[in-house]
């Protein structure tokens, strides 16, 4: 398998994984950084409070809980470097010492991608 392929693999299970964290939380009144209990408005078409595994079973939803939590938490820190994009998914869980070898290795992809398209990969990579 080439490098792509092996990397979309690695982005497919990264991205499963973080479904199966999220409904297999003991506190289901916060899914991991996607607060239900904050009262706003999300209208994604489910009952996350109630029936979190919803996210896991149903396409649809899990693609609108992903684009939700990516607008709300991960676009508004993107001008502050790869680093605080990594902390709004992964917090932490990779930030600060939790894991340093998933950071390097994140970064590593990330730079490759960036080599690969030709654009620089920008400062604060860490978090």
């Amino acid at each position: 398998m080439d490098h792509q392929g092996t990397t979309a693999t690695r982005t497919t299970h990264s991205i499963h994984a973080v479904l199966v964290k999220v409904t297999t939380a003991v506190d289901r009144s916060n899914f991991h950084g996607i607060s239900i209990t904050d009262r706003r408005e999300i209208s994604i078409g489910f009952d996350g409070l109630n029936s979190p595994e919803t996210v896991a079973n149903d396409p649809v939803i899990s693609f609108k809980t992903a684009l939700w939590y990516w607008t709300n938490s991960v676009q508004p820190v993107i001008s502050q470097g790869f680093g605080a994009t990594i902390r709004a998914i992964n917090g932490a869980l990779e930030c600060d010492g939790g894991n340093p070898a998933t950071v390097q290795a994140r970064v590593g992809y990330y730079t490759d991608y960036c080599n690969q398209l030709g654009v620089a990969p920008g400062d604060n990579l860490t978090c």
